[in-house]
């Protein structure tokens, strides 16, 4: 079977040189479960599992060119979003969404690495609430993302179910609440995805980078990617 045969799942997201996030994990868990994975590269990161040393973002228009040129040839039967850093890159991304159809779409609001290094732009914030996230089947923030979204402090497992609802209109998509920041608090939370109010299960607490492989994973399951 060659690899155009084979499902796609393209992920808009940043590089990660540690290889345990961004394109390269999604990439990894792409090709674990058998999806052909593209990539559209927002930014270039200096990071370890011990901090990020810097981040160079991609201009919008390249990473729209990048887009352009997976969709147009190989196509994609889903996506998933990652590091998009600032205003300018989200919101070229939602549009390039909208102007192709893509999706479904998984967006991970990534707003706060793990060691707590921020990865996105303040003002870039309202771009993601505004323009991306209403595009999204699911939406899978850490904690710290989660309270920046819905503004208030998260402190035990009743707090990520209110942060799994404060969508408003969109809390009928899935959301996951990754929790493995915590050590007092499950790994992941969602909101009832189905109308008979079944969320998703919890799961076993992962070192740093392999919660994100969740979220991929999650993209692969939805309308039989896999």
């Amino acid at each position: 079977m060659g690899p155009f045969q084979m499902k796609k799942a393209l992920t808009i997201a940043g590089s990660d040189s540690g290889g345990g996030a961004g394109i390269q994990a999604d990439l990894k868990t792409f090709a674990a479960l058998g999806v052909f994975g593209a990539s559209a590269i927002t930014a270039l990161t200096a990071q370890n599992t011990i901090g990020v040393l810097g981040i160079f973002p991609v201009t919008p228009e390249f990473v729209a060119l990048q887009i352009d040129a997976v969709v147009k040839d190989i196509g994609t039967d889903a996506v998933k979003t990652g590091m998009l850093s600032n205003k300018g890159i989200i919101e070229i991304v939602a549009s390039k969404i909208r102007e192709h159809q893509l999706g479904p779409l998984v967006v991970d609001p990534v707003m706060v690495a793990k060691s707590g290094d921020a990865l996105l732009e303040p003002e870039a914030r309202s771009a993601l609430l505004e323009d991306l996230i209403p595009l999204a089947a699911v939406v899978t923030p850490n904690l710290p993302e989660a309270e920046v979204l819905c503004g208030f402090s998260i402190a035990d497992l009743e707090g990520m179910r209110k942060a799994a609802t404060c969508w408003g209109p969109a809390s009928a998509r899935t959301f996951f609440s990754t929790g493995s920041i915590s050590r007092s608090l499950p790994s992941d939370v969602s909101t009832p995805a189905t109308p008979t109010g079944r969320g998703a299960p919890s799961l076993p607490r992962l070192p740093r980078g392999l919660p994100l492989a969740i979220q991929p994973r999650k993209l692969c399951g939805r309308r039989n990617v896999m």
